[in-house]
Parts: C-alpha cells; sequence; structure tokens
C-alpha cells in the first residue's frame, strides 16, 4: 500500500507528511519518465513496421524486420538515423520534397 494512514497524518511527526510528499513526487516524476521511453520504444517499433512495409511495395530490394529487441540506450544514434533516412528519402524521391 502506497501512502500515509491517517493516524500517521494526525498522531505522527509532521515531517512524515513531507517525507511521503516528496517521495511520491519522485515517484511520479520517474513513472512519467518510464512511461514516455515505453511509448517512445512503441513509436520506433511503430515506424520500422511501417517504413518496412512501405519500403517492400515501393522496391525491389526487400527489407525484413530486426530480429534483435531495441535498446532504449541506443535512442540518440536510432534519432540519428531516422534523421538521415529522411534526408535520403528528400534528395531520392520528387514528391518526399512537397512534404
Amino acid at each position: 500500500m502506497f501512502g500515509m494512514s491517517s493516524k500517521e497524518f494526525w498522531e505522527e511527526d509532521p515531517q512524515l507528511y513531507w517525507a511521503y510528499r516528496t517521495f511520491y513526487l519522485k515517484k511520479q516524476e520517474e513513472d512519467f519518465k518510464r512511461d514516455n521511453e515505453y511509448m517512445w520504444l512503441q513509436g520506433m517499433y511503430i515506424y520500422e513496421g511501417f517504413s518496412i512495409a512501405l519500403h517492400n511495395i515501393f522496391s525491389n530490394q526487400k527489407k525484413h524486420y530486426t530480429d534483435k529487441p531495441y535498446n532504449l540506450g541506443e535512442k540518440e544514434e536510432m534519432q540519428k538515423n531516422i534523421d538521415i533516412d529522411k534526408v535520403v528519402a528528400q534528395q531520392n524521391n520528387a514528391w518526399s520534397r512537397l512534404i
């Protein structure tokens, strides 16, 4: 159980309230960061799935979905690869320049 009981709040040391509050706010912040990373990771899987599907439809060369799971530590490297892919697509495709 998480939180402060009414007995602790009314009958114990007032500093307990601030300790619970501080740790609650830290937990909320950590939960937000973790959820944000999970959402980013889910977006990467969706991005890769759509990009491979579109690549296989419009190209003679076939790509395959990744065999290993993503590591959250590789986030910055993957973002650089996505930016490079966007630049290459804009250079090679006339229709992508309009976007």
